[in-house]
């Protein structure tokens, strides 16, 4: 049992960590196929035909461009009551994806697959829509056969539409749809591939000027949000699988020093007779690291069968390695691990074996006690060994989850976890021991037997019930978080969670929805909320001294610069040669002669403006200074310092042009952000002021804004600037639609989208939801229970992946108890001789015996729903960010009955063969 309870707890850790590093090497693998392409740009207005011209322009320089536009619809099957929303994704399939591959069953190209009347589509449709490959479903209102089930879509996390139902239809099949004249908003997607020897920041420059409005993104940056969400479901898991290699330690220790203290006759022999102390430890310790081979030889196997059943859980949210390849790094670091954990325990052993003296330990029963060692020796090496152990506790954690803030503060959690179960459960004991010595002596004497062993001495029934308790927090905490996460997210939501949900409005159709839908009865209001994309260009701690920008329409694009014929090469170091500056073409960097950059003045570009337009005049229109130089200009023109390193230290006194150097600002991302807003109309800005902007508070930790400071947005055809009005910290939903509050009065309404909910009386929900897809059948209408069945499949998924680990952690817990029951089987044998000898029968001893082993899985029960309500909801409240919690008894009953007969079952196991012990040989101590 002592091996079992070491090899339960490598093999969680095991499991869990070369799980978390396939993932890991997922995620550091080609990083291009996570975007499909080297580098992006998301619009939600049309692509007009001058930019496409600019686009097949980018192509003579060896870059290739395509389009995916994405939307939200409904989609609907003849064998399904209802329909549901559906995320679409339009692509050409003759070159897309540019990187990495779409994986389908049955295995066929795309182009195959994806004809105009054809669609692949995700396992959830099959699934909601009660349809096979080969059936028909309904996209907007148009039929397509399902010729394909995605089974691998590397960019699937790339967007926001990444759960739920999908399809992917040709663009021919998305013409068909009629959605791109619709009422909704599609968000397109203009997908790079880079050639060889073309350079990404010029290509990102290009593509910016091409699209000012776009939210770019490169490989680079691709998969941050996807490596974010693992590396929390690995936090998840690599807390449950330390919970049970704690757990597993505890039983090793409890089992090792009940062992010592049972060979003590032994060992006092074997110094009569002359042995040493470092013989009789290393005879010790030799049984105890043949118990870790054993526990070794069994946790590789377990933590091979955990990773198999881990894997196939993440494959379905990323893209992983294929096959599964043995790593015997883990297991000795688990190994190992678990060792250290023991220490604080071993050294008691230890120190009964350095200080033993055999008089007194074979004077059994004449009062002395066996003391290991002086008190300030056990004390130091205590302390030692608890500090040893907490490193090395901390260490693996580190190893998990790459974070020594992370990695210390999880074992400190689960240290404190511990302690307070060990106070709860002394606690527990106690009035126990108070219930039973005052009303169930006479009334119930089998049962208060039964209690009496949870507080004997020798039984560890303290360590016992932490041990449990602690394992089923973890199980408990997985059947209450999803429902809660799934309720908690639905009230998230800014809208009524009993209306109607209409995503991806535009502009065009607005006031038309509004108008068809208010008319439909039973409809008890209609609320829109809208937004924009908006790119930062520049952000000033201090007003201008000329605001110049505020609603200024503009071509979005800056002028088209022509190299000049006298212009040279950029020299191999990144320098220019004397006399001449760098310069920036449409992302190609060349050197100028400063005689020419000084020929850019303002004057000679008046369609330039707002920071550019400043830094110039502030330059005295030389327009050649070095980058330090503009950092100054910058600084006092704006009020931010400039600490950012952009330039190496070779090159710092180089001569450049403001263009040279707002470029290699954009390019370090200290400028040209894109951010999602809300638009506030209500509370305009007065007269032609600048716009008034409420900024999320880590917004404006990260920019250092403070009320009063200046944006300057621009988008496709105008400029805006806004004044920081106020600072707040938004609640989950504001910050999950936006960064800001903008009064979007000066925008252009063609850029904005919308999102839209009815609130209907509920008797005629179906009706209007149905009215609303008759007329407007390309729109997806989203129902709560859409929104709850989408997020509980996530949830459940999530929750599934701790409970596969956590039944490692349990059966750790009962490993413990049945280690702990077996290490004190001299005593429950002397103890059965006893009751047997008084009288008693079997039935009698059953009954009192299950009433132990039974009362310590309830109590560790009671104490594990404590936990779960207490920590749950707390961590809860911090992630939602407002006050949660996590009361459903259901679970919490289910498991504490559950408890009481897997602790009655494993404390069985080692004892019931006790029973069949004569009484006078258990007497005579054959």
């Amino acid at each position: 049992m002592i091996a079992l309870a070491m090899a339960v707890s490598i093999a969680a850790i095991t499991g869990v960590q070369g799980a978390a590093d396939a993932a890991r090497r997922a995620l550091q693998g080609d990083s291009r196929a996570w975007l499909a392409a080297d580098l992006c740009v998301d619009t939600r207005e049309p692509i007009l035909q001058e930019q496409a011209d600019a686009l097949d322009r980018m192509k003579r320089t060896g870059v290739d461009w395509t389009v995916m536009s994405t939307v939200l619809t409904t989609a609907a099957s003849d064998q399904s009551a209802d329909g549901g929303f559906i995320a679409v994704k339009a692509v050409d399939p003759s070159v897309f994806p540019f990187y990495g591959a779409l994986e389908l069953s049955p295995v066929q190209p795309l182009t195959a697959a994806l004809r105009s009347d054809t669609a692949a589509v995700s396992e959830d449709v099959l699934e909601r829509l009660q349809i096979r490959v080969g059936g028909t479903i309904q996209v907007a209102g148009q039929p397509f056969r399902v010729a394909a089930l995605i089974k691998a879509e590397p960019d699937r996390f790339s967007d926001e539409l990444g759960l739920g139902m999908r399809c992917i239809l040709s663009r021919e099949g998305y013409q068909r749809t009629g959605i791109e004249r619709s009422a909704n908003s599609v968000k397109h997607r203009i997908l790079l591939r880079l050639g060889r020897g073309v350079d990404l920041a010029g290509a990102r420059r290009q593509l910016q000027e091409i699209f000012p409005e776009g939210n770019l993104r490169d490989y680079r940056g691709a998969h941050r949000q996807q490596s974010a969400m693992t590396e929390s479901a690995i936090s998840f898991l690599s807390v449950t699988a330390l919970l049970a290699l704690m757990l597993g330690a505890i039983g090793v220790a409890i089992a090792v020093r009940q062992h010592a203290r049972d060979r003590l006759a032994d060992l006092a022999v074997m110094r009569i007779l002359g042995a040493r102390s470092p013989q009789m430890a290393f005879v010790f310790f030799a049984q105890i690291a043949w118990m870790v081979a054993a526990a070794l030889a069994a946790g590789i196997l377990l933590g091979f069968l955990a990773r198999l059943l881990v894997l196939p859980l993440a494959g379905k949210y990323m893209v992983l390695p294929p096959g599964a390849s043995w790593d015997i790094g883990p297991i000795l670091e688990s190994a190992a691990a678990a060792l250290v954990a023991m220490l604080p325990v071993l050294v008691e052993p230890a120190l009964l074996i350095r200080y033993l003296r055999p008089a007194i330990v074979l004077r059994q029963g004449s009062g002395e006690k066996t003391v290991p060692g002086p008190a300030a020796v056990r004390s130091a090496f205590g302390w030692t060994a608890s500090g040893i152990s907490f490193l090395a506790l901390a260490a693996l954690a580190y190893r998990m989850l790459r974070s020594w803030n992370s990695a210390l503060l999880l074992v400190a959690a689960l240290a404190a976890s511990i302690a307070i179960a060990w106070w709860l459960t002394d606690a527990a004991l106690r009035v126990l021991r108070r219930w039973t010595s005052q009303s169930l002596k006479s009334r119930a004497p089998l049962v208060c037997h039964g209690l009496a062993g949870l507080y004997r001495p020798g039984n560890h029934s303290r360590s016992l019930i932490v041990a449990l308790a602690a394992a089923l927090t973890v199980m408990i905490a997985t059947f209450e978080a999803g429902s809660v996460v799934v309720q908690a997210t639905l009230g998230a939501l800014p809208f009524d969670p009993h209306s109607l949900y209409i995503a991806g409005v535009n502009e065009s159709n607005r006031a038309s929805l509004r108008t068809f839908v208010e008319r439909q009865p039973g409809v008890q209001g209609f609320q829109i909320m809208t937004q924009a994309r908006l790119e930062l260009r520049t952000f000033r701690l201090r007003p201008p001294e000329h605001s110049q920008i505020t609603a200024t329409a503009h071509s979005g694009r800056d002028p088209v610069r022509q190299v000049p014929r006298d212009a040279r090469r950029v020299r191999a170091d990144g320098l220019c040669d004397a006399g001449y500056a760098l310069d920036s073409f449409g992302g190609a960097d060349a050197c100028v002669p400063i005689s020419f950059a000084g020929e850019q003045s303002i004057e000679s570009d008046p369609s330039s403006g707002g920071i550019r337009r400043e830094l110039v005049a502030a330059s005295g229109r030389s327009n050649a200074l070095n980058s330090d130089q503009w950092n100054y200009l910058y600084a006092q023109i704006t009020g931010v310092p400039q600490i950012a390193v952009l330039f190496p230290a070779a090159s710092r006194l180089q001569s450049m042009t403001v263009d040279y150097y707002l470029e290699r600002r954009a390019n370090a991302g200290l400028d040209n952000a894109s951010y999602l807003a809300v638009c506030d109309n209500g509370a305009g800005s007065s007269g032609a002021g600048p716009a008034r902007l409420i900024m999320a508070e880590d917004v404006a930790h990260k920019l250092g804004a403070q009320i009063g400071s200046r944006l300057e947005f621009v988008t496709r055809d105008r400029a805006i600037e806004a004044r920081v009005a106020g600072i707040r910290k938004l609640s989950p939903a504001e910050r999950f639609w936006s960064a800001f509050e903008l009064d979007c009065s000066s925008l252009n309404p063609e850029s904005l989208f919308h999102q839209a909910a009815v609130r209907i009386r509920p008797d005629r929900f179906n009706a209007v939801r149905r009215a609303i897809l008759t007329e407007y059948p390309t729109l997806a209408v989203i129902t709560p229970d859409d929104i709850s069945e989408t997020l509980r499949a996530v949830t459940n998924d999530a929750m599934t992946l701790v409970r596969v680990v956590a039944w490692f952690a349990i059966g750790a817990g009962l490993a413990v108890l049945i280690a702990a029951v077996a290490a004190s089987r001299a005593a429950r044998l002397s103890e059965i001789g006893i009751f047997s000898a008084l009288g008693a029968r079997r039935r009698t001893m059953l009954k009192i015996y299950s009433v132990e082993f039974a009362a310590l899985g309830l109590v560790a029960g009671l104490i594990a729903g404590l936990l779960v309500c207490g920590f749950g909801s707390v961590v809860l409240s911090i992630v939602l960010g407002r006050a949660e919690t996590i009361v459903d008894w259901k679970p919490i009953t289910a498991a504490i009955v559950i408890a009481a007969l897997l602790a009655a079952g494993a404390g069985w196991l080692p004892t019931y063969g006790l029973l069949e012990r004569k009484t006078m040989e258990v007497l005579r101590g054959e």
